[in-house]
């Protein structure tokens, strides 16, 4: 009776780390697929735990209250009935159930871990953690949210074309300044370089 009472418990333990394994897999995808996302288009990258916290605590409070027996019938279906009945009738103490829990005791050492781990989707995520995390750690320092794209773009303007428009129009550029002969219209009809006049090279014209 205590024996299958180990045996059970020793399931459920088994299972349960499993499923918390998963979970923290997946958790770790959303926070880094999230948290790239987020650096890129130049918002708070932190906010990428709110999605990856709330998967965790949803996807653990529901899968670890599954029941794990049934998970270990659907596995073993030599098993079925059988283990969940003993599993029901811990408690009771006759011949009948006592028999039932000694032969699963011996059946159920059969049951292995691997049976219920996927390694091919487990190599998948491990790399998808690894693939997420260099592409954080590259590109995140380069800073390619838009904002920073755009203040780059509007140095790199400023720089080469340097022109002050904002001071187009105001008394430096007024007619009034400008030289005699040059106001609007002489200085395209007329002489455009203004009037003539004569050059002296030392003692001739």
């Amino acid at each position: 009776m205590r024996n299958f009472e180990d045996v059970v418990k020793e399931i459920k333990h088994s299972l349960n780390n499993l499923v918390i394994f998963d979970t923290f897999m997946n958790s770790a995808i959303i926070f880094l697929a999230c948290y790239l996302a987020l650096s890129i288009t130049g918002m708070q990258p932190l906010y990428a735990l709110v999605p990856a916290a709330g998967f965790l605590l949803a996807s653990l409070f529901f899968k670890l209250r599954e029941n794990k027996i049934l998970a270990v019938e659907s596995a073993y279906p030599e098993l079925r009935e059988k283990l969940r009945t003993a599993a029901d009738n811990l408690d009771m103490h006759n011949l009948v159930v006592d028999e039932l829990h000694t032969e699963l005791v011996k059946e159920v050492r059969r049951v292995e871990a691997s049976k219920f781990f996927n390694e091919k989707k487990t190599y998948v995520k491990v790399m998808a953690v690894i693939v997420l995390s260099f592409s954080m750690l590259f590109l995140t320092p380069l800073n390619l949210d838009a904002a920073g794209i755009a203040a780059k773009v509007g140095n790199i303007t400023e720089r080469n074309f340097p022109i002050n428009f904002a001071g187009m129009g105001n008394e430096r550029f007024s007619e009034s300044k400008l030289a005699p002969g040059m106001e609007a219209g002489a200085a395209v009809a007329g002489n455009l370089y203004g009037q003539r006049s004569v050059a002296v090279l030392g003692s001739e014209e």
